[in-house]
């Protein structure tokens, strides 16, 4: 089996050589391991290091689009080059390499199709009591809407299959973490996650600036996705609180009508009746979308099976 490591990068001239030479060289089952780093416009010296290391494929992208676009161009060459199974891991050196193996494991033992290394948090010490707790419950959040058991929803340590590699599409500028578990999971595809240990990384996150950002960030990611994949669901509970509310104004009135009483309360009916109908019309609106996610999930098939 052929195994491409891919790591994004950005400024990451501090760390991208030791981060690299920690890759493993071998490992059972995989008969050839390919490292493939992405430049995102590196500012620094780092395209000059990667220049000097030996036995790597590098991508160099002029301008810096973000790490969904770095990851998603990484995945597409790896395919495009006969990648069996994928692993993303970070340029800080965050993720300790000698896990590389483990997440392997339960995509050649045929037990995944996506692998997600799962950091312990209480034991990176530069997460803050608040950090920690933010990142359990996004994983939380995540592992709701996706239906999966997700501990560490925002790692990027992570294995793909060759098949789930092919039916991931990034949409958002973020990140890719959130969306591709949400996207694995309306493609029916099998999610693990595995305890990874984590070495210390000093620099702050280039990701985000502040825990604010951070959450509003996500909570867009999270939501545009959601209404993506699973149209329906999201128009239906965007639509329930308007049709509840208008259903107890109809019902209040017509009580009051049998009690000679509804003549004051014909605002309410009016009210009552354009909440109804703006619910019907997001309703309508799920059905349309979940149409056309219907499409989209046939077209992702057919480009599955091209690939193949």
């Amino acid at each position: 089996m052929k195994l491409f490591i891919q790591i994004p990068c950005f400024n990451e001239e501090d760390s991208i050589k030791k981060t690299i030479e920690s890759l493993p060289q071998k490992l059972d089952r995989i008969t050839e391991i390919q490292i493939l780093i992405i430049n995102d416009g590196s500012t620094d010296s780092t395209m000059e290091i990667l220049k000097k290391i030996q036995g790597i494929r590098i991508l160099n992208l002029p301008i810096r689009k973000g790490l969904s676009n770095a990851f998603s161009v990484g995945k597409n060459y790896c395919i495009e080059n006969g990648a069996d199974i994928i692993v993303n891991t970070d340029a800080d050196n965050q993720y300790n390499a000698n896990n590389i193996k483990d997440l392997v494991k339960p995509i050649i033992m045929d037990e995944s199709d996506i692998v997600i290394g799962a950091r312990k948090f209480h034991k990176i010490k530069n997460f803050s009591k608040s950090k920690i707790f933010l990142q359990n419950l996004g994983s939380k959040v995540i592992s709701l809407i996706s239906g999966n058991k997700i501990i560490d929803a925002t790692s990027g340590f992570r294995a793909f299959s060759r098949d789930a590699a092919i039916s991931l599409n990034i949409f958002n500028n973020f990140t890719y973490t959130h969306e591709t578990i949400i996207q694995a999971s309306y493609n029916n595809l099998r999610i693990k996650s595995i305890p990874v240990e984590t070495n210390i990384v000093e620099r702050p996150s280039r990701l985000f600036k502040s825990n604010i950002e951070y959450i509003f960030k996500s909570a867009v990611v999270i939501l545009r996705v959601f209404m993506i994949y699973k149209p329906f669901q999201f128009f239906l509970i965007l639509a329930l609180p308007f049709f509840v509310t208008g259903l107890f104004l109809e019902i209040q009135w017509v009580l009051a009508w049998f009690s000679d009483k509804s003549l004051g309360l014909i605002p309410r009916l009016f009210l009552g009746g354009l909440l109804l109908t703006f619910s019907i019309i997001l309703i309508i609106a799920g059905i349309f979308a979940d149409l056309i996610s219907t499409n989209r999930k046939m077209l992702e098939d057919l480009k599955k099976k091209i690939n193949q």
